[in-house]
């Protein structure tokens, strides 16, 4: 037998207790045409450095894709708002279904074991894809006029923030309409019953 040495013991469980793990995501639903916010929770996720020379390498950092039994669909990483506990990530337009969320650190993907303690499709590392949370114009009027023309949209729509001006929308959701176009043109929100911006 060999004898031990306390530095080799020391890298193998610093290497072992440092693998990153998933723990849970917010929200677990959201809209089919993309764009929901995704914070996945959990350590051992890539931290942003102030310089590194891997930086341009498309492995470097966190990688999170969306999994279904039918498809598999990234999920684009927000780097400045990651850390070492915490991934923020878009999703993109995918089918409804169910999608169970996959993290590559630095190019190695984490495995299935570490993912929600090895219960990959439990409710607390699952997404949904539902129409109810998926925004839709039901109606536009007047259907034409000329340049200068007040619109009205109506449909289910989620916020009543335009811009950044505000954080939060009057349901307490902290989503926002960053701009609108109509025909190619921007168009100024205006807010109801007011020629106020």
């Amino acid at each position: 037998m060999f004898p031990l040495n306390p530095s080799v013991l020391f890298l193998a469980l610093w290497c072992c207790c440092s693998a990153g793990r998933v723990d849970n995501l917010l929200p677990h639903i959201g809209s089919y045409n993309g764009g929901t916010k995704i914070t996945i929770f959990g350590a051992g996720f890539a931290q942003k450095k102030p310089f590194s020379l891997s930086q341009t390498d498309e492995n470097y950092g966190n990688q999170v894709r969306l999994v279904s039994d039918h498809l598999s669909v990234p999920c684009d990483v927000e780097k400045d708002s990651t850390h070492g506990t915490m991934i923020h990530c878009y999703t993109r337009p995918m089918p409804r279904d169910q999608y169970v969320v996959e993290v590559s650190v630095d190019g190695v993907s984490l495995p299935d074991s570490s993912i929600c303690r090895g219960r990959i499709k439990s409710y607390h590392c699952s997404f949904y894809t539902v129409w109810y949370r998926t925004p839709t114009i039901s109606e536009l009027s007047p259907s034409s006029g000329p340049p200068g023309t007040l619109l009205t949209l109506r449909g289910r729509i989620f916020t009543d923030v335009y811009g950044s001006h505000r954080g939060i929308s009057s349901n307490g959701r902290n989503t926002k309409l960053l701009r609108v176009y109509v025909a190619g043109m921007p168009c100024e929100m205006l807010k109801p019953q007011s020629d106020e911006l």
